[in-house]
């Protein structure tokens, strides 16, 4: 019997994760619950699972309003779930599946709860109803300057920028939040516009709530969301410092990015960006690279993937999606059958450079599919 699933922890918080998708970014451990579930509890398959037979040896098992995880069964463990149609206790398991050793039962039995395939049906209290987010994402807006004009980007690009005073108090009433709410994390984004434009008011922005976070006993975790055209390297040593991870938008290769992620001027960005993430690389920090899709990089998205998965950074795929500002961009949008052709040009690409790292919450736009979900994204 095999059952293959996602064991990376659910806390560990995504940098586009919070931007787009109203999923929780975390959930607390139920090995001590379900431990003493094993004992007394009686199982059944939970409602709501999405089965789907993958091939003729394994099959596809989730409840998308549990805890959200897929996992692959073979057979064996597939006729094992099957027993759960009916309600079951591990005594009568070991009954029915007499050549199986105890320990294997018991595993199987607690991999499908964890995964919120099996409940336990003398339990008080659903299984996932009580958890709730215990880390509270804040972006910050630090300016609506930019010195790139991305074809479909929604904002229109002023001078104006965050004052110091209006950070202090946004912090503040963050942490306060926190603690009125028993918030365990807070999580910050660093935005724009384009905020590496202001890597002194981000420094002292994080550098103030790193102090309000030791003060309340609240973790803190950031994010800079960048272009990646102009950070330095003194820049990178104070993201480095301070922990703070950078996401940075890279569309293409060459004219594939410079074709919807131009300057000012007209110019294309990309070999700016290609030397921030080299030299990123280079001090230890790994990018996150967030990939627009429009019909003007379709041809250049394997290229591109090769170039991600090669050193191993974490990515988004994102869609291009018309706004007010782009609207007159007819060449951005796509027929749907270019767009799926070339997307499984894409996955060929992954399928024969596999990271180490699941990819679960990267394939998706705007959704994180090992995380429970009960409404869209």
């Amino acid at each position: 019997m095999k059952i293959w699933f996602d064991k990376t922890a659910t806390h560990q918080s995504l940098p586009h994760q919070a931007a787009d998708c109203p999923c929780p970014t975390s959930s607390r451990q139920l090995d001590r619950e379900l431990a003493e579930d094993m004992q007394t509890g009686t199982f059944e398959q939970a409602r709501s699972l999405y089965v789907r037979q993958y091939d003729q040896e394994r099959w596809l098992v989730c409840h998308p309003i549990g805890a959200g995880k897929i996992i692959v069964l073979d057979q064996a463990a597939y006729g094992f779930l099957q027993q759960f149609q009916l309600p079951r206790t591990l005594l009568q398991m070991v009954q029915l599946a007499p050549d199986w050793p105890l320990k294997t039962i018991e595993t199987a039995i607690t991999v499908l709860l964890s995964a919120g395939i099996l409940q336990n049906v003398c339990a008080t209290t659903p299984p996932y109803s009580w958890i709730q987010d215990d880390c509270l994402t804040v972006w910050m807006h630090i300016t609506n300057a930019c010195n790139l004009r991305c074809s479909y980007c929604y904002l229109d690009k002023t001078s104006d920028h965050m004052a110091d005073d209006t950070a202090h108090r946004s912090m503040d009433a963050v942490f306060r939040s926190a603690r009125k709410h028993n918030i365990k994390a807070v999580e910050l984004k660093y935005a724009g516009g384009e905020a590496s434009l202001f890597m002194p008011r981000v420094m002292t922005i994080h550098d103030y709530a790193a102090q309000l976070a030791q003060d309340c006993g609240i973790s803190l975790g950031a994010t800079l969301l960048t272009n990646g055209v102009v950070l330095s390297q003194r820049a990178i040593e104070d993201l480095k410092a301070r922990q703070i991870r950078v996401m940075i938008s890279l569309d293409g290769l060459d004219a594939y990015h410079d074709s919807q992620r131009p300057f000012l001027n007209g110019h294309g960005s990309s070999r700016y960006v290609l030397r921030t993430i080299e030299r990123l690389l280079a001090n230890a920090l790994l990018p996150h690279i967030s990939i627009t899709v429009s019909s003007r990089n379709l041809e250049g998205l394997p290229q591109l993937m090769a170039y991600v998965l090669a050193r191993n950074m974490p990515f988004t795929i994102s869609y291009y999606r018309q706004n007010e500002c782009s609207a007159h961009l007819r060449d951005l949008r796509f027929a749907e059958e270019r767009m799926i052709t070339a997307m499984r040009s894409v996955f060929n690409v992954i399928e024969q450079q596999l990271p180490q790292r699941s990819l679960l919450g990267y394939l998706l736009d705007r959704t994180h599919v090992s995380l429970r979900s009960n409404r869209t994204c």
